[in-house]
């Protein structure tokens, strides 16, 4: 057997004629018996094509001007995965998409998202926080502009974009490899997002529009060699998205019990009403949006207790914000840095007339048990003008 192996997974179902769309499911499975699959190393790769309607007859040119979420890019289309070693359940990521985009804006550079080959290779680019709005193609291009690069021979042809994703997933997290002795065979399941969640916007205003994505070629890759013998617990990090209130008041508690262990509680909101149809994309669904009328205080208690932070965060970014920074480093392995070094939120994303680049979290040091009650207490200086839903996610860690 060779000691270094290039490997490939397709789906275990049948592409279709226009390829994977929204709301599909695409399933692969990784039978590695007999070999470690090298850390890092599994990709998610293929070509997403661009329509103006829902039969995948009419292509998308650059006067659509589609953009895609700068910070997200093609993980966007992604609105689950569910990971599986043998017959267990690893993880399931409800929400991938936000996940990407706001772990990716809170914890890289803006320039990090356009200078680097793996965002490139994912279709981000750097968020141009000081211009929002407007269809000056110029400046937008900065932000994710999508242009058609081929043409299919014959009457139908598409603007295509081929990618290559690491995706954030379990396996993925591991700094040693996976042996097939610890994970058995691995089930990677993908539930494509919907057209208008998938953080796609256009600034075209065409008439009589019906924006869509397919995705064709679908593969999974990655690095194998030889199982060796190993000793130890093998760390994993793990995610889920546990809950998804909506803030309706001015004071309002959220509650709720991570399904695993977990070390740190990040959340993003979007104003409830700021949703594109099919055919006027307007609104970015992945946007990490502020509170407008601005967090008067924020508590924060397990099962009842408040020894994690013993007082309330009152002072919106050298408090709020920056604990939300430092849940974004939990302390999965030993080695690990916890420090905020860099990140992409501004004052210019925060002053803007759509305020973006907000979040609120907490980090746990030395973690918690599943099943514990997490509670946010969030007092707003005003009642709120709409409500905020908002997209809790619990970061942990697995042993195998």
């Amino acid at each position: 057997m060779s000691s270094n192996l290039y490997c490939q997974v397709l789906p275990t179902s049948v592409e279709p004629q226009y390829g994977f769309k929204a709301n599909d499911r695409v399933v692969f499975q990784i039978n590695h018996d007999g070999q470690q699959i090298r850390p890092k190393s599994i990709r998610f790769n293929g070509v997403m094509q661009l329509w103006r309607d829902s039969t995948f007859a009419t292509k998308v040119d650059a006067t659509d001007k589609l953009m895609l979420d700068p910070d997200a890019g093609i993980n966007g289309m992604i609105r689950q995965v569910t990971t599986r070693f043998g017959n267990s359940t690893v993880e399931c990521i409800n929400e991938f998409g936000r996940w990407c985009k706001i772990k990716n804006e809170a914890k890289y550079y803006q320039l990090d998202n356009c200078t680097s080959t793996d965002s490139m290779l994912e279709g981000m680019t750097y968020s141009n926080d000081a211009y929002v709005g407007g269809d000056d193609l110029k400046i937008n291009l900065t932000q994710g502009m999508l242009f058609p690069v081929s043409t299919n021979a014959g009457n139908v042809s598409s603007s295509e974009i081929p990618f290559s994703i690491d995706l954030d997933i379990a396996p993925n997290t591991s700094t040693v490899p996976l042996p097939y002795s610890r994970t058995g065979s691995i089930e990677i399941s993908l539930m494509l997002q919907d057209n208008t969640k998938c953080g796609m916007i256009s600034k075209g205003n065409l008439p009589n529009t019906n924006y869509g994505y397919t995705m064709r070629n679908l593969e999974l890759r990655y690095l194998a060699e030889p199982e060796q013998e190993s000793a130890g617990s093998i760390i994993l990090e793990t995610k889920t998205n546990d809950h998804i209130p909506t803030i309706l008041t001015k004071v309002a508690g959220v509650q709720f019990s991570p399904s695993h262990p977990f070390d740190a509680i990040v959340a993003s909101f979007l104003k409830t009403g700021h949703d594109s149809s099919a055919g006027n994309l307007n609104y970015n669904y992945l946007q990490s949006e502020a509170i407008t009328e601005l967090i008067e205080y924020l508590e924060f208690k397990i099962d009842g207790h408040d020894d994690i932070l013993q007082y309330p965060l009152m002072k919106q970014t050298s408090e709020i914000v920056y604990n939300y920074l430092l849940a974004w480093h939990p302390y999965i392995n030993a080695y690990e840095d916890v420090e905020v070094k860099r990140h992409g939120l501004t004052y210019t994303k925060l002053g803007n007339t759509l305020q973006s680049g907000y979040g609120i979290g907490v980090h746990l040091y030395g973690g918690v048990d599943a099943g514990a009650k997490v509670s946010f207490n969030i007092s707003l200086k005003s009642a709120p003008t709409q409500n905020y839903r908002c997209y809790f996610y619990a970061i942990g860690k697995l042993l195998i």
